[in-house]
């Protein structure tokens, strides 16, 4: 029993004729006669009882008929994806990214794409860029844009862009009035933070640590994109992603921090010896390489304002 002897079948018995479902199939009447009895050879069992009038399907036959239909358009539709594939039509391309980059950027860089190939189904998993490291060299990514894991074993990458790190502030706090700020400006200041694993939080803390600077934390929020709703709240203030802080929340003032140590490389990571792929991932990797650090494209909407010293 194959599909075709299947898709047979079930064409002889929606036609309830085997003439008509010979037309349909372009084969000769015959062809269908002998299809129709090597299927019930193979199964043992009678499927339709031949009349003058035409036939009349068996309890066995109704039961395949039931069950063989969905399976014959899963077949085709199976086919039919493969071909896509094989033309360059489809793909199937799992892709990490960290944050703010999976929220801020990557966005307005799929849009176009996913236009151009609406039969790429695409997978996006967010973690940490230690995680997104470890998921690529076990199979389980295709690419990750992150900042540089700390083990690059069997990784290839390549830099992308930089993000800007920048001090969001309560506008009624003291250091909302400074122009820029400076690490030690920070020692005796109640800092929210990321979770340990956050690169943004280590980066910080390896500055002021060279500096002899120990900080002082009043609350760890995990999620990035959360930080700047506790800011707002009068929690305290914390050192984020300069692109993450759009829209500024209210009764927040945003202000550069003068250490340019803090400003975080992200790139693009694939396996050192990545398969063969076709053309729907190369483009996917030449979109993201064309479209990121276009700070500008991903902040427009009227939420950019030209200058560094912002007021709610």
């Amino acid at each position: 029993m194959d599909i075709r002897t299947l898709k047979t079948f079930c064409t002889v018995v929606k036609h309830q004729s085997f003439h008509r479902a010979a037309e349909e199939l372009a084969y000769a009447q015959s062809t269908i006669t002998m299809q129709i009895k090597k299927l019930e050879e193979d199964l043992g069992i009678c499927l339709m009882q031949r009349g003058r009038q035409g036939f009349q399907l068996t309890e066995a036959g109704h039961y395949l008929y039931a069950h063989a239909e969905q399976l014959v358009q899963e077949m085709e539709q199976l086919r039919e994806g493969i071909e896509h594939i094989r033309s360059g039509e489809a793909g199937f391309i799992r892709l990490g990214v960290m944050e703010p980059f999976a929220s801020y950027r990557l966005p307005a860089i799929l849009k176009p794409y996913i236009d151009r190939y609406p039969r790429v189904h695409l997978s996006l998993q967010i973690h940490s860029n230690q995680a997104l490291g470890s998921l690529i060299r076990q199979g389980e990514l295709d690419a990750a844009i992150c900042t540089l894991p700390d083990d690059l074993s069997g990784l290839h990458y390549e830099k992308l862009l930089v993000e800007k790190l920048a001090l969001l502030i309560p506008e009624d706090h003291p250091l909302a009035r400074e122009e820029t700020i400076s690490l030690p400006m920070l020692l005796h200041e109640q800092l929210l933070i990321t979770s340990p694993i956050c690169p943004f939080r280590k980066t910080l803390e390896r500055a002021m640590a060279s500096l002899g600077l120990i900080p002082k934390y009043r609350m760890e929020v995990s999620n990035m994109l959360a930080v700047k709703h506790y800011v707002a709240a009068g929690y305290g203030i914390a050192a984020v992603p300069l692109i993450s802080t759009w829209p500024l929340p209210p009764g927040c003032v945003l202000r550069q921090l003068e250490e340019p140590r803090l400003d975080l490389e992200i790139c693009l990571i694939c396996p050192r010896q990545p398969p063969s792929r076709r053309r729907p991932f190369q483009d996917l990797l030449e979109a993201i390489r064309a479209s990121s650090g276009h700070e500008d494209d991903c902040l427009r909407q009227g939420t950019r304002r030209p200058h560094w010293r912002l007021d709610a």
